[in-house]
């Protein structure tokens, strides 16, 4: 009996015409919704990412912010607690020359200035306003102190130089002169002739209180010293005010956030002071410098326990 012969023969399997262009029709939306998740992953993931950085940001802001107003606090308590020995309150020398601490891993630059040695906006003479806004620059000096004359004064009649509602219409200004003394020292950048610029710059050398027609020059910055006010001028009735301002830093971060304040040191009322002002302002100590990177961090004071020590 003959054996039979089995054959086999392997035929692959194949997707009819049609299928196979079926599928493929299938695959480009599959492969478009796989790369627009894809996208959507990157960009959700640089999303938290950013939030995460913002969010740390705002956080380092407001922990800066927070100590900012503390230090200004406890700096105001030490004002209080010191009595002025001549130029001097306590480690501080009231010509406003800051002194820097530690708090945590912050820098804090601290300034407690007289006010007798900053040239008042509401007394100041012709004159003296005349030789500050000829130090920082003011194309108009003259001009310029005769329209914050006519600022603050009640009367309608110009200085010469000056400036009054009309000089104010002309300029295409719809405010006018307040006719009234400055409360503020921003109110400065109200007077016809003062740019953002001159602002700025005069800002750290005005005030509205201590009530002297020229600094008192044993109490004044090296800055005001040097814009030669007249030396027979220094020998006046020093005030009781005070500015306070407090520019702290993170220690890896040259962002700044500085608090101002103005007391009136009076003993007869609670607490030993009135406050006059409080403000946040974006004029730091030591602006053009990242403070204390000269020196390191570790070897500075603390601001707590020592610069700012209260002794009982």
């Amino acid at each position: 009996m003959m054996g039979l012969k089995q054959t086999s023969t392997f035929r692959p399997f194949r997707l009819s015409p049609e299928t196979e262009r079926a599928n493929g029709f299938i695959l480009i939306p599959v492969l478009w919704v796989l790369g627009f998740l894809a996208l959507v992953t990157a960009i959700l993931t640089r999303t938290v990412s950013t939030d995460i950085k913002a969010n740390a940001n705002l956080l380092t802001r407001a922990q800066s912010e927070v100590l900012s107003d503390g230090i200004a606090r406890l700096a105001i308590r030490y004002a209080v607690a010191n009595p002025i020995d001549g130029a001097n309150l306590g480690a501080f020398t009231l010509n406003g020359t800051p002194a820097h601490c530690r708090v945590g891993n912050s820098i804090a630059a601290i300034s407690i200035a007289s006010t007798a040695g900053l040239v008042d906006i509401n007394t100041a003479t012709a004159a003296t306003l005349e030789l500050l806004f000829t130090a920082i620059g003011a194309p108009n000096p003259a001009g310029l102190a005769a329209a914050v004359i006519d600022f603050r004064d009640p009367d309608d009649v110009p200085t010469p130089g000056g400036a009054e509602l009309a000089e104010y219409r002309a300029a295409n200004l719809t405010h006018g002169p307040k006719n009234a003394p400055f409360i503020t020292v921003g109110e400065l950048d109200q007077v016809l002739g003062m740019t953002p610029e001159l602002f700025a710059r005069a800002r750290p050398f005005v005030t509205t209180v201590s009530r002297l027609a020229t600094p008192d020059l044993t109490l004044a910055s090296p800055e005001i010293v040097a814009m030669s006010f007249p030396a027979e001028l220094s020998n006046q009735t020093r005030t009781r005010y005070l500015r306070i301002t407090v520019s702290v830093r993170r220690a890896s971060n040259s962002r700044q956030y500085t608090r101002e304040a103005v007391l009136l040191l009076e003993p007869r009322v609670r607490g030993g002071f009135l406050l006059k002002g409080w403000e946040r302002t974006a004029l730091h100590i030591n602006q053009s410098m990242n403070f204390g990177e000269a020196i390191p961090s570790e070897a500075l004071p603390s601001c707590v326990d020592q610069l700012l020590l209260v002794k009982s």
